[in-house]
């Protein structure tokens, strides 16, 4: 017979949101922040530095999550920066696949891609993956590093294990993003008298 040892309870209490409220302890909490931010300057921007620059000429929504998940980088909200950039990864497949929007059969006739593969809101990641390699949309090193932003997003927004290093993971996949819009961007653009112009075809075009 097994006897469970008994567990404390564990609470979590902040009562920042009552001091932010109180005329009188308002104050104290500002100069405390300030204190706090001040102090922390040198070391956001040394892990500012650890990024590349980033230039991506095409941008849907999913830009603000990479704006987000670089001013969380800088103050080391290591889950968040995984987090955000997950959600950046997926905008960015969901805007490659919304470039389909039918498929000519082996007989010239056009499919609309909702009768092969169902409803964009549907589709399974990993399928929306593999569609977007199978059209030539990404590339293999392309497929690789967004499978594995996915799965280091799903290590911490559905946790089963314990003991990851966040900090490295955030770097990883910060790095994979940032590597994925760049790739692309050299791919199809280039910068000409200081402007982004498109990349000329092989045959001039």
């Amino acid at each position: 017979m097994v006897k469970k040892k008994d567990k404390g309870v564990l609470t979590y209490i902040n009562l920042e949101p009552t001091h932010a409220k109180d005329p009188r302890l308002r104050p104290k909490l500002e100069e405390d922040f300030k204190t706090e931010l001040t102090a922390g300057v040198p070391e956001m921007v040394s892990r500012l530095a650890k990024l590349e620059p980033l230039i991506s000429h095409e941008v849907g929504e999913y830009a603000d999550f990479i704006m987000e998940a670089d001013r969380a980088f800088m103050h080391g909200l290591w889950r968040g920066v995984i987090a955000l950039l997950g959600i950046a990864a997926e905008g960015f497949t969901d805007s490659l696949y919304g470039q389909i929007t039918h498929v000519r059969s082996a007989t010239g006739e056009e499919i609309a891609k909702e009768k092969l593969f169902g409803r964009d809101d549907y589709m399974p990641r990993q399928r929306t993956l593999e569609v977007l390699r199978l059209f030539g949309l990404i590339d293999n090193g392309t497929y690789d590093k967004l499978v594995r932003i996915r799965k280091l997003r799903d290590m911490y927004v559905h946790p089963q294990v314990n003991g990851h290093d966040s900090e490295r993971d955030a770097q990883e996949c910060m790095t994979l993003f940032r590597v994925v819009l760049k790739e692309r961007f050299d791919a199809r653009y280039t910068i000409r008298q200081g402007k982004i112009v498109p990349r000329q075809e092989p045959d001039g075009t």
